[in-house]
């Protein structure tokens, strides 16, 4: 697979991605899963992109075209306006990487990763005296796959949030310790090779650039963590004093340098250890599958799981699975029919 450079999305509304286009992909993906039925991968793939092929060309009948699975589509209508066509291919598959990408599919890496850790931070759980329940059974059967144990939540089984909590600062710290930058290596899916491969210089850079955003903020994460916190817990609680415009003020400064220079930094380390992942699950360099990048979306969001309380971790992994995404689409340079074509071939 070809490297990606670490490129983030461009900015929704931006000439890349209008609005409209952001929002037809959104529809596109929606209407190509039909609930209660099973579709292959690449079937969904080029479902989804008849989906957004006709809503892209205002098409009254997309059941027609979605009907054409045998043969690729001719031509992508309106692609003479520059990369639009890419564009548009990007968009569609990064939301359908995006959706497939499943947090109950990261604990259950997790999970398998480190079963020691699970069971222990579960007889924690169990017995402390603080907690509010007991542990769910289920929790301790790992022939019951998660997606099992949580059919019937929410409310999800007692102890699942603290099994993975405690598996994931585990991984996390594997992953950045090692020279691979992998956490949960050795569950990886498909045909793999042990050890991994030693991380490629672009994510010793990430990480270090990440590294080095936080120690040059103002407020260090620790200060900011509190004080967001705390003006978040006074500005909520109905029985607090609001808190004084100073606060605000100074929590807006810092959130502000936290959104233009931690943020990106640890978006770019989830895309350069996305990238990483991917590639080493891949046995075909040109085939993708849900369980690889499911994995690669596990890896990446670990990779930044020490910012969970400065900001939305599965938010930033969702930015950097879907920034790899279009990058990967423009490298290729894969128009609808492109993407549609190579698909077939998955």
């Amino acid at each position: 697979m070809t490297t990606t450079a670490p490129k983030l999305l461009p900015e929704y509304g931006s000439a890349e991605r209008p609005a409209q286009l952001v929002q037809t992909a959104e529809r596109a993906m929606h209407a190509s899963f039909d609930q209660g039925e099973a579709i292959e991968w690449p079937a969904l793939v080029i479902r989804a992109c008849d989906e957004m092929l006709a809503r892209g060309t205002r098409s009254r009948d997309p059941a027609q075209l979605r009907g054409r699975q045998s043969r690729p589509v001719k031509r992508t209508p309106n692609s003479s306006a520059g990369n639009q066509g890419i564009n548009m291919a990007a968009e569609l598959l990064g939301n359908l990487v995006d959706r497939c990408s499943s947090c109950g599919a990261l604990s259950e890496f997790c999970r398998a990763a480190y079963p020691g850790c699970w069971d222990e931070a579960l007889h924690d759980y169990a017995s402390d005296p603080y907690a509010p329940g007991k542990p769910d059974p289920a929790l301790f059967d790992h022939s019951v796959s998660l997606d099992t144990a949580c059919d019937a939540g929410p409310p999800w089984p007692q102890g699942i949030h603290e099994a993975t909590a405690a598996v994931e600062d585990t991984a996390h710290l594997v992953g950045s310790y090692s020279s691979h930058g992998l956490g949960l290596a050795h569950v990886a899916p498909g045909p793999i090779v042990w050890p991994p491969p030693s991380a490629p210089q672009s994510v010793t850079v990430a990480r270090q650039t990440l590294s080095d955003a936080v120690a040059g903020t103002t407020a260090g994460q620790d200060e900011h963590i509190t004080m967001l916190h705390a003006y978040l817990a006074a500005r909520d609680n109905p029985e607090s004093p609001d808190p004084s415009i100073a606060l605000g003020d100074q929590v807006s400064a810092s959130l502000s340098e936290w959104g233009e220079e931690v943020f990106p930094a640890g978006i770019r380390l989830a895309m350069a250890i996305y990238a990483h992942a991917l590639e080493w699950v891949n046995a075909d360099p040109e085939r993708w599958n849900p369980d690889s990048f499911t994995y690669a979306y596990a890896e990446a969001l670990l990779s930044v799981h020490h910012l969970r309380q400065a900001t939305d971790v599965y938010d930033m992994t969702n930015a950097a699975c879907r920034s790899f995404v279009w990058r990967w689409c423009h490298d290729r340079k894969l128009d609808l029919d492109g993407l549609r074509e190579l698909a077939a071939s998955w």
